[in-house]
């Protein structure tokens, strides 16, 4: 099964667990750029969130 995402396709699944793949998300999601469409992350917390996202990622 595929799915649109900026006038792409992207596989949804490819016949693997649903809940299992859901939890491995919720788990182990990442945040990356997307440069069609640029994020802005804003809020009290905003600097501390990419200050640890780019800590864990140096870290691995």
């Amino acid at each position: 099964m595929m799915g649109v995402y900026s006038r792409r396709f992207y596989p949804l699944t490819i016949g693997d667990d649903a809940i299992a793949n859901y939890w491995h998300l919720r788990r182990s999601a990442v945040l990356f750029d997307v440069p069609e469409h640029p994020i802005e992350i804003e809020g009290a917390d905003a600097l501390a969130l990419l200050q640890n996202s780019s800590a864990a990622i140096s870290a691995s």
